[in-house]
């Protein structure tokens, strides 16, 4: 399949393993409807992000999670570790190019990184949005979130 090869490419995510069709596409659309967040970050540019990203990576529990890509939503949830997509994270968003969903099994806890293209000064930029309480104090040691 052309996307999987794209995506092992891209993302280095080779035979992924996906949730369900049917409960994939319930859970998007939870996300598409929109989920109260707990925290959402200001914009940021990419270098911000990455230095960010290697921050939580060290403060976040690892747990199972779903992926999905806006662009690609229809391909359904990929099962990934969370710990694997804040490595990935980067990565997925070049290759969805919009937004990119780490979410828990049952949807309540979540983490959106989003991409915009304007510059920062315009809004755009990056952004990350979490919802629920089993990610919410996932920011790094001695360093707020902007």
């Amino acid at each position: 399949m052309a996307f999987e090869r794209d995506l092992a490419i891209a993302c280095g995510i080779v035979k992924p393993r996906y949730m369900q069709l049917e409960k994939s596409v319930s859970l998007y659309d939870q996300l598409q409807k929109g989920i109260p967040p707990k925290f959402r970050s200001g914009r940021a540019d990419r270098s911000d992000l990455k230095s960010i990203l290697s921050d939580v990576q060290l403060g976040c529990p690892d747990a199972q999670c779903f992926v999905f890509l806006s662009h690609h939503w229809f391909m359904g949830g990929i099962e990934l570790r969370i710990s694997a997509f804040w490595i990935k994270a980067l990565d997925l968003l070049d290759f969805d190019g919009d937004t990119v969903f780490a979410v828990s099994h049952d949807g309540r806890d979540g983490i959106a990184l989003d991409f915009d293209t304007e510059p920062v000064e315009r809004g755009g930029g990056y952004e990350i949005i979490v919802w629920g309480d089993r990610w919410q104090d996932f920011g790094p040691p001695g360093r707020p979130l902007p």
